[in-house]
């Protein structure tokens, strides 16, 4: 798989929460911040990016 979204990386996958419709900038902080945290966790495990 070469592309994903980025709470792919995360316990809950889905959407980014967009605060243009909830102004809840702190709900996207944390799901941004979730979101590199669980992809970088993969990264360094080397496990993105392998054809399996």
């Amino acid at each position: 798989e070469k592309m994903s979204l980025l709470m792919d990386h995360t316990a809950r996958p889905g959407n980014v929460a967009d605060p243009w419709y909830t102004e809840d900038f702190e709900a996207t902080w944390r799901d941004v911040l979730e979101g590199c945290q669980g992809l970088l966790k993969e990264l360094t495990a080397g496990r993105c990016g392998e054809d399996g």
